[in-house]
């Protein structure tokens, strides 16, 4: 009886994604600083970030509405079209912004050097909340709303069974990003001390 050669590929369980977040992601000031280091990346003149560890969001349109607590980071930068956000952002630890071998790394269309280049910021979001959703558009282009659960991660057997909601939006501004972080995991890490932490690792990013 003749054999017949199936080819298999490797997959991964969902839950690796999460540990991984944990190991390389410190802790949740950590997590915050490269999320800022994203928005920085995307040659961003104005970046606002609000932390709220009680209240609901007020943004409409959330896909996940029901929350306590929640983090804002909204830049000026570039944004992200959908092809980014499908090569780029959903694929774990890949970096537009590392060098080369032997050679600098590219800068951005304004000069600066990039400053997060391990891919972590999509991971430093599981660290912050459960609920991941990001409304972002780039100049003349259709704006995005991404949205996903990172509880939903360890509920399937596969990293791609993991829902990713990406539907059209429309933001207020030309271009620009902004990130909706909900149902916050550690309230209590928000505190006065860790705030100052925050602030020594911003003066350390720009001169």
């Amino acid at each position: 009886m003749k054999t017949t050669n199936v080819l298999q590929h490797f997959d991964i369980n969902p839950h690796v994604i999460r540990q991984l977040g944990d190991e390389l992601v410190s802790d949740s000031v950590t997590a915050l600083t490269e999320l800022i280091k994203n928005s920085y990346d995307a040659d961003a003149d104005v970046i606002n970030v609000t932390i709220d560890t009680e209240g609901v969001c007020p943004i409409d349109d959330l896909k996940y509405p029901k929350h306590k607590g929640y983090i804002i980071v909204d830049d000026d930068g570039f944004g992200m079209t959908q092809k980014i956000i499908e090569k780029s952002w959903l694929i774990i630890s890949y970096s537009m912004k590392r060098a080369k071998d032997g050679e600098p790394k590219p800068k951005t269309p304004k000069g600066r050097t990039p400053l997060g280049e391990k891919g972590l910021g999509r991971l430093s979001t599981q660290r912050l909340a459960d609920c991941c959703e990001m409304f972002t558009q780039m100049e003349g282009k259709q704006g995005l709303h991404v949205a996903f659960n990172w509880r939903d991660f360890d509920n399937v057997e596969k990293l791609g069974d993991v829902h990713v909601e990406v539907t059209p939006s429309t933001m207020s501004r030309r271009c620009g990003t902004r990130l909706v972080l909900t149902n916050l995991r550690d309230i209590h890490t928000w505190n006065s001390s860790n705030i100052e932490r925050i602030k020594a690792n911003l003066c350390q990013m720009i001169s």
